[in-house]
């Protein structure tokens, strides 16, 4: 019973495992352990311990540990409180562990040469997250979900399903544990899965696969205005800077757009959000004002119809 998409499977390869001891991750391992002499794999995992549920959270990793010695996978571990380089805490405990756990498999990832780390990210993940951004407010790039690939990132089981995952442990007799703030509905996503999910399915049983759809009708318009995004912005660049004209021309959509790659490219430490995206916009179409402070270091600056990203020391 294979649940992996098998094309982002490369042989020859060291593949970074994100285990957390949960249902999901325990079955991508048992997965890739099995595929791994098919595709002569090397795999490692990584746990990071949070340490947010005392003796809970210690017995997770515990449990990762003595999986991967059982399975002969090399096993990373370490503590919330041993990251160096994480940044300030936002006040979103979901936000914060996410970057932590990002911080933490990308530090493992570099240390053993891997070509990719694996998460175990399926289609259930997949829906609610789309309606975590859609109700948070999202463009057309957040609601078309997750990606099956993504630069490191690669999520294998993303086309199967939460009970299909179950019927695979059960299948195999595979333990696993369970972090009990996933019951919890302080959290947005639980109370997506737990309460709008059911009701929707209830009220039309096509409307997963209808939603999966929709999202990847959307990744495909968003590739393509990717692609079309950064054609513009090559026409617009000139030896002094980036045409304003040119830019201007452009309809309010794709003005937006522009900027925002721009703002990227030019690694400008700020929100990105809609309000600073049209401010940025105003500026250019301001006929008096000649420079405009974006961010402590960074000042967008007019100069013979150009703009110009100034460093500001």
């Amino acid at each position: 019973m294979n649940l992996l998409n098998l094309e982002l499977i490369k042989n020859n390869q060291t593949i970074l495992v994100a285990l957390s001891g949960g249902p999901d991750s325990v079955c991508l391992l048992h997965q890739m352990h099995e595929i791994a002499p098919v595709y002569n794999l090397k795999l490692i995992a990584a746990h990071l311990n949070h340490e947010w549920r005392g003796k809970d959270s210690d017995q997770d990793e515990e449990f990762c540990k003595a999986l991967c010695e059982k399975l002969q996978i090399p096993f990373f571990s370490k503590r919330l409180s041993q990251l160096s380089g994480l940044p300030a805490y936002n006040g979103s405990k979901e936000n914060y562990a996410r970057q932590a756990r990002k911080l933490f498999l990308h530090e493992i990832a570099q240390q053993n040469s891997a070509y990719a780390i694996a998460t175990a990210h399926h289609q259930d993940d997949h829906i609610e997250t789309f309606f975590i951004r859609l109700i948070r407010g999202a463009s057309l790039a957040g609601i078309s979900g997750i990606k099956a690939q993504q630069k490191l990132y690669s999520r294998p089981l993303l086309l199967c399903t939460k009970a299909e995952i179950l019927q695979y442990l059960q299948k195999h007799s595979l333990a696993f544990t369970h972090d009990a703030s996933n019951d919890s509905d302080d959290f947005l996503r639980n109370r997506i899965r737990n309460h709008l999910i059911p009701i929707i399915n209830q009220i039309d049983i096509r409307a997963p696969k209808n939603i999966i759809s929709f999202m990847n009708h959307a990744q495909q318009t968003e590739t393509y205005l990717e692609k079309i995004t950064q054609d513009h912005i090559d026409s617009l660049k000139t030896p002094t800077g980036y045409s304003i004209p040119q830019f201007l021309a452009h309809n309010i959509y794709m003005q937006q757009r522009m900027m925002i790659h721009l703002l990227i490219a030019h690694k400008i430490q700020a929100t990105l959000q809609e309000s600073f995206i049209l401010e940025c916009i105003r500026f250019l179409k301001n006929s008096k004002a000649q420079r405009h402070t974006i961010a402590p270091s960074c000042a967008l600056k007019k100069s013979r119809n150009c703009l110009n990203f100034e460093e500001i020391l």
